[in-house]
């Protein structure tokens, strides 16, 4: 008899977890000794950059043409190119709400938003047209994410009413902005998988969290948000797992404080990058987060300034702490290292949430 053969099964391949990496870096805050006097900002930084899909950034203040009147403190005015240097090294997430946002008025605004509008880059917190949603949709290696920033306030200088839509700002405390900002994180949330929000809150050089950020925390949490990046602050702050009573979680920074600055208290030159990895897995998501040191270099450059640049603090030799202006402030990396145990309870602090 002819012998019967069993067919061949048809093997379906097991799908490959799709895997976004993202960076984020604290505040960029543009004195004008810093734009005069240098430019290679993120030269320490490159593997970082390549590695990440997503390269974030606090654009703490607002960048205009010289017709405004190039500035530092109080009223920060941030010259082009300093837009130029981060989307050559890589930054492609723009967070433009912050305190400052308002420094050189409306018009200032209208002006960032004339750089940005045909730049490859996700530009947050600051819109065009009335018409535009408050935060941003998008979809990297198979992962979609909805990208939310907004600011506490604008240094006391009014939104005028006719451009209320133009920056996103929601005030401490209950208000239609807060319930607006949390029912588009309600929205968005079935139709995406990652929520991020980069609030720019909290008060400035404390290394806990206060109130107003705790309560807002937990309200993004119980909406939402898969991941927040404060910044603010100018100084590091914990990160943690939010648990809101609905089940969900979070993964929260409170502040990564300061990325590039001019301030002069050798405390305020320590920041943190945020290095996450999103992987999708059929149904499933792993967010794995964690925190690496930086540390902002103030170095005198001939007579008239100096240079700004970070460097990871791992590499931040003896020889560069001996030349940072504020060595004999109490700059060391002793003292930075501690601060930073202190704050984040040890040198690489990790945390992870699947959902």
């Amino acid at each position: 008899p002819t012998p019967t053969l069993t067919p061949t099964p048809t093997l379906t391949p097991t799908p490959t977890p799709a895997v976004v990496n993202i960076t984020s870096v604290g505040d960029i805050l543009m004195h004008a000794a810093i734009w005069r006097f240098y430019r290679d900002f993120f030269v320490n930084f490159t593997e970082e950059l390549e590695w990440g899909d997503l390269n974030c950034i606090n654009q703490e203040t607002i960048l205009i043409d010289g017709s405004f009147g190039y500035t530092g403190y109080p009223n920060f005015g941030t010259p082009f190119y300093v837009g130029d240097v981060e989307l050559e090294y890589g930054y492609n997430v723009i967070c433009c709400a912050s305190n400052h946002v308002m420094d050189k008025g409306i018009e200032g605004v209208k002006s960032t938003l004339g750089y940005w509008g045909d730049k490859d880059a996700f530009v947050l917190g600051v819109h065009a047209t009335e018409e535009e949603k408050h935060y941003t949709v998008t979809e990297v290696n198979g992962i979609t994410f909805a990208l939310f920033n907004y600011t506490y306030g604008t240094n006391g200088i009014s939104v005028p009413e006719e451009y209320s839509y133009m920056v996103d700002l929601v005030p401490n405390g209950k208000n239609s902005a807060r319930e607006k900002l949390l029912s588009d994180i309600k929205e968005i949330n079935d139709e995406v998988d990652v929520v991020i929000v980069f609030p720019h809150w909290g008060k400035e050089y404390t290394y806990t969290p206060v109130e107003s950020q705790t309560e807002m925390a937990a309200l993004l949490t119980e909406a939402g948000a898969d991941i927040i990046i404060g910044t603010h602050p100018h100084v590091i702050e914990p990160m943690e797992i939010i648990t809101s009573e609905n089940g969900n979680e979070c993964i929260c920074y409170y502040s990564i404080g300061n990325f590039i600055h001019g301030q002069n208290k050798w405390e305020r030159c320590l920041g943190a990058m945020a290095k996450i990895v999103v992987t999708k897995d059929r149904d499933s998501i792993r967010i794995d987060a964690s925190a690496e040191a930086n540390v902002c270099q103030q170095l005198k450059s001939g007579e008239d300034g100096y240079t700004f640049c970070p460097y990871k603090l791992s590499e931040f030799n003896e020889d560069l702490v001996k030349k940072h202006r504020l060595y004999s402030e109490g700059l060391t990396t002793e003292n930075l290292w501690n601060l930073w145990i202190e704050v984040f309870g040890s040198e690489t602090p990790m945390l992870t949430i699947n959902y």
